[in-house]
């Protein structure tokens, strides 16, 4: 019974940790340098300009451009941020669940 037990809560914080996912990336608040800050700042300005934009107007080429510009800052603001993770693939996990049924 503790087997199962056990199994369940492994599998309940696998399965949170794999679907929690924020939309956008999370901003550490401990900036180092007012520099940091400021490029922060200008990056998240951008990207809320870029948001707002009336895109019906726009050629493919401008779209692609915007497209990929606001790419860009996303993963500059993740990597200022140190948002990193771990991730583990389906296969990982039912590794894990039997090595865990095989040691308890």
């Amino acid at each position: 019974m503790k087997i199962y037990q056990v199994l369940i809560v492994f599998a309940f914080l696998i399965i949170n940790s794999i679907f929690i996912k924020a939309s956008e990336p999370q901003v550490n608040l401990a900036l180092n340098s007012t520099k940091e800050k400021e490029s922060f700042i200008r990056i998240e300005n951008r990207i809320n300009q870029i948001k707002s934009t009336d895109k019906s107007t726009m050629s493919n080429l401008e779209r692609s451009d915007l497209q990929y510009e606001s790419k860009s800052n996303y993963s500059k603001m993740a990597n200022n941020s140190g948002g990193g993770g771990v991730y583990l693939s389906g296969g990982a996990i039912i590794i894990i669940i039997l090595l865990l049924i095989l040691i308890l």
